[in-house]
């Protein structure tokens, strides 16, 4: 039987499980913010920090997290542990401002898994790759950015609700929520064969910037849905992108039937549908509308 490591815990901390795949030879990239300098450490005797990303050069058992984002790297060869002493100081996991990731980790490099949700005072949580988290969603998070198709992501309650940026791409993102949509959200991608986000309502404020909804419910929407969803769209207090995808319809009537409609609030759901389209192009910079995969554009 495999020896396991057992480490003591101590209040206040966050402990995440380093496993290698594959052939052990690969490097993972950690990126992280605190609020106040903070070491973090691994245990046992499998695993270890590094200050290149070959995972060659200063070789360390500890790594200070500064004040702002501080990269290491990590090598794993054996289980470790990675242990956080005070979680509440870590406040950002990766970027806010660009798409700089927090955790990057593929083929032959370390899976992290999290020993419940980790870090409740985090802003930023920018996840790509070899990893799995369960929980719920730190209250304060502004931006989350969980994207790979090694990531396992489960997760329960609401969004948080300052939440401005929700990018969810990969297939074991298992996410279900039936309300709205946080009201600050401005870059909004969801595509992810567990998750099931059934409020169908992104009425809010504030621009946004990026919009598409390509694989985001188990059931495909209704027209019903679907008009909802539109209606919200253009009810948004705040800008539309050019260009809006939208999948996971039904495609009853098709989204053809609804591109040719004529618009009609009253009319038939083709026509309330089409309605709702042209008063996003009437009030919003959109000029397409991508349905399950047919372009309606703005004449």
């Amino acid at each position: 039987m495999r020896n396991r490591i057992y480490y003591p815990y101590a209040k206040g901390q966050a402990t995440f499980v380093l496993t290698p795949t594959g052939d052990k030879s690969g490097v993972s990239t950690l990126r992280m913010t605190a609020s106040a300098n903070t070491t973090l450490t691994i245990v046992g005797d499998g695993a270890n920090f590094y200050t290149n990303s070959g995972g060659t050069e200063g070789e360390s058992k500890t790594w200070t997290v500064g004040t702002s984002l501080t990269t290491t790297y990590i090598k794993c060869t054996e289980e470790a542990k990675l242990i956080i002493p005070e979680q509440r100081l870590i406040t950002q996991w990766g970027g806010t401002s660009s798409d700089v990731s927090g955790w990057v980790s593929s083929t032959n490099a370390a899976t992290i898994i999290s020993e419940g949700f980790p870090l409740r005072n985090l802003i930023s949580l920018y996840i790509n790759g070899n990893s799995s988290f369960k929980g719920t969603f730190p209250v304060g998070l502004t931006s989350l950015v969980l994207d790979g198709t090694n990531l396992t992501f489960i997760c329960s309650g609401a969004f948080p609700v300052g939440l401005t940026r929700l990018i969810l791409n990969g297939n074991f993102i298992n996410y279900s929520h039936d309300g709205t949509l946080p009201l600050a959200t401005t870059v909004l991608i969801l595509s992810g064969n567990l998750l099931n986000l059934t409020g169908f309502d992104v009425s809010g404020t504030g621009n946004i910037t990026a919009f598409t909804l390509r694989n985001f419910v188990t059931t495909a929407m209704t027209a019903a849905q679907l008009i909802t969803l539109l209606s919200s769209m253009a009810g948004r207090t705040g800008n539309l992108p050019v260009t809006c995808i939208i999948s996971d319809y039904s495609n009853s009537p098709t989204a053809a039937t609804i591109r040719d409609a004529t618009a009609n609030v009253n009319g038939t759901d083709a026509e309330k549908a089409k309605y709702w389209i042209t008063q996003i192009f009437a009030n919003k910079a959109t000029t397409r509308v991508t349905l399950q995969d047919t372009n309606i554009d703005k004449p």
